[in-house]
């Protein structure tokens, strides 16, 4: 599976995308010398270049360029078919497994993390519910069980996003 993508290496550049390799690399120099470390005293100056130059070495490959061109297109698919790649129930339901097994555990620790927090809301709402028909609590109470309810929906729809999710294929990360 391919690395995610994190910048959109043209708009980095701020080249278009048929540029040439003479373009490419003007703009890097031009770009590199604005940000680099020594010239610039910017505290973001140390990853703005290193940024620059993981750009110039991808897009100053053709195979690696060739790459990264189709990676985009994709995530320019699925940008149009599901809703942005940084929303979070997306990325979560397109989890897959990769070398490490990283994001099995991140998979399972976030609906771990779901399915507690949806338990134990409705445990404390069934309960104070219990305690105002049997003991006679005042109704009051509830209002003290109104975070426990804006989780439980929340948990819900989260957990059919990814059942709905485990049905396609996902996409690659994208920016």
């Amino acid at each position: 599976m391919p690395l995610p993508l994190s910048h959109d290496h043209y708009k980095v550049l701020g080249v278009d995308r048929h540029a040439s390799p003479t373009q490419i690399r003007t703009a890097f120099l031009d770009r590199a010398k604005q940000w680099h470390p020594d010239r610039n005293p910017s505290p973001r100056a140390t990853e703005a270049f290193q940024l620059l130059n993981r750009a110039y070495d991808t897009l100053r490959d053709p195979g690696r360029r060739a790459r990264f061109d189709a990676q985009l297109a994709h995530c320019r698919t699925a940008r149009n078919g599901i809703g942005h790649p940084r929303d979070i129930t997306a990325r979560m339901t397109r989890r897959r497994s990769t070398a490490g097994g990283e994001a099995d555990v991140r998979h399972w620790t976030f609906t771990g993390l779901q399915l507690t927090g949806l338990a134990f809301s409705s445990i404390l709402v069934l309960a104070t519910v219990g305690g105002i028909v049997f003991r006679g609590w005042p109704a009051y109470v509830l209002l003290f069980d109104l975070p426990a309810l804006s989780v439980i929906p929340d948990c819900l729809r989260l957990r059919s996003v990814k059942q709905e999710g485990r049905t396609s294929s996902g996409p690659p990360q994208c920016p």
